[in-house]
């Protein structure tokens, strides 16, 4: 099991690992190497049954969701997260509160 979250991690798959879930985190296109991502996270699901493990959640861009044909087959999507991104480059309009100092 450590050695396949070793090798996801090498192809971007980041992990944390604990005593009964495995989380799975993919941050950036990883799109090219959808195939390989897909079997060795099939592999790991495999591994599921014969561990400790209850649950192995996996957070990943839907572009790439799509393209994961045997782990979606295996895994159910529970909910979708938005992330919205925003240059700071133009500072935002806050004001500083007033306050009054206490001594």
């Amino acid at each position: 099991m450590d050695q396949l979250l070793q090798h996801l991690q090498r192809v971007g798959v980041h992990n944390l690992k604990s005593d009964r879930v495995v989380m799975l985190e993919i941050l950036e296109n990883r799109l090219h190497l959808a195939s390989e991502i897909d079997v060795l996270i099939n592999e790991l699901l495999d591994k599921l049954h014969s561990s400790s493990l209850k649950k192995i959640m996996l957070e990943c861009p839907k572009i790439l969701l799509d393209s994961l044909n045997s782990t979606r087959s295996k895994m159910e999507i529970v909910g979708e997260r938005v992330v919205y991104r925003r240059s700071l480059i133009t500072p935002l309009n806050v004001s500083i509160p007033d306050y009054t100092r206490v001594d």
